[in-house]
């Protein structure tokens, strides 16, 4: 299957291998509930250290947001109403805690981070690299540093922590593996991702922008681009919610 792709989202890669990446790794619910993402695009990583709060008096914690190319996602999305439902009983409709729109939102649009001059919702910042309104991304957090793989030599291993910046940097491609939790905050009531754990799958036009666990089995069945050439194979590239599915 040939998935299109849009120039503003700066794809590196060749349509083929594109392809292979987003049909090898399509967002799934594993072993316990756990989520993975499939194939997206990292951005803003926080991994080799916690990220400084925006909030004073808030605790630091490691993060990373992940861009989908694609709308296929209504499993996370029926993960996360029903997550809604179980938390929230007295919510009859779980959608109005999951406003695309709204920067609290677990799954937002890309548009947030996208200025309102090239078609977002951003009125005062400039757009973000890579991100394109109607798309979804997330932003996923953890109070410890998580585990994080790349594939060697045809095996799935850990990544040394003195790599983790050069690894993963924003603009390559990961598959995350995360929870759902509930928000502590009353004052910010909803369901959240917690990120568990990163898998790389493939080296791609670095975006310029960077800021529980798992294990290599984890990873085992997806489909990751290792060929070191593979940067060679590149070409050049200068909504509503209810399309999430």
């Amino acid at each position: 299957m040939s998935n299109a792709i849009d120039p503003r989202m700066q794809i590196g890669l060749h349509q083929e291998l594109y392809d292979r990446l987003i049909d090898g790794n399509p967002p799934r619910i594993g072993e316990g509930g756990m989520l993975f993402t499939g194939a997206v695009r990292l951005s803003w990583p926080s991994l080799s250290k916690p990220a400084k709060p925006m909030t004073a008096g808030a605790t630091p914690k490691y993060q990373a947001s992940g861009l989908f190319t694609h709308k296929n996602i209504s499993v996370i999305m029926e993960a996360l109403k029903a997550a809604v439902r179980m938390h929230y009983p007295s919510v009859s409709d779980p959608s109005v805690m999951l406003n695309p729109r709204d920067k609290n939102h677990p799954m937002k649009d890309q548009g947030l981070k996208v200025a309102v001059a090239d078609g977002g919702f951003e009125p005062i910042k400039k757009t973000t690299a890579g991100y394109v309104p109607g798309f979804p991304f997330l932003t996923a957090k953890s109070t410890q540093a998580v585990p994080c793989f790349h594939n060697v030599g045809g095996r799935v291993v850990a990544v040394l922590p003195e790599e983790l910046d050069k690894v993963l940097y924003a603009g390559c491609w990961v598959t995350m593996k995360l929870a759902l939790i509930k928000s502590t905050s009353a004052g910010n009531p909803g369901v959240f991702f917690g990120l568990q754990s990163i898998m790389k799958l493939a080296d791609d036009k670095p975006f310029g922008g960077g800021g529980g666990g798992g294990t290599p089995e984890d990873f085992a069945g997806t489909v990751a681009i290792e060929d070191p050439n593979a940067n060679s194979i590149m070409q050049s590239s200068g909504l509503t919610q209810n399309d999430w599915g």
